[in-house]
């Protein structure tokens, strides 16, 4: 008897040692790479970076579209590092979270272009339509050849 019930034991354990198991959790910190809002990042290679940490807490592409995930252990400034290829090249982005005690981003460190990159492109045309009508309206009315 002692032995057929060590026997079902050691069966039904090594029966669980075959179920996947997981966890769904909600407290993860995720960042969207894109180019434009209809051009998501797809698979391009990031490393991340724990507060005063000189290797990576995690590395790997971002998924289909474009976004990398992660759960912090720990306050203080992550780096995220994302290195999105395109037709044109290979470009690199370093983006800095601030992250607080309660796990929650207190601060992203945005680029200038990221931030205001609508109203930098919108003043850059105004610019230029301007700059295209003045020279018009100002070139020559008609050709005088030098006289020799």
């Amino acid at each position: 008897m002692k032995h057929f019930v060590l026997v079902i034991l050691l069966s039904t354990t090594s029966l669980f040692a075959h179920i996947v198991q997981y966890n769904i959790g909600q407290k993860a910190i995720y960042a969207s790479i894109f180019f434009d809002q209809q051009h998501q990042s797809s698979w391009s290679k990031y490393e991340l970076y724990a507060p005063n940490a000189s290797l990576p807490y995690q590395k790997g592409r971002t998924d289909a579209s474009g976004v990398v995930s992660f759960l912090p252990n720990r306050a203080g400034k992550w780096i995220l590092n994302v290195y999105p290829g395109s037709d044109h090249g290979e470009h690199f982005q370093k983006i800095e979270l601030q992250i607080d005690d309660s796990m929650v981003i207190r601060e992203v460190n945005k680029p200038l272009y990221s931030t205001y990159g609508a109203l930098i492109s919108g003043i850059g045309i105004i610019f230029g339509i301007f700059g295209l009508l003045y020279g018009w309206m100002n070139r020559p009315k008609k050709f005088n050849p030098p006289s020799k």
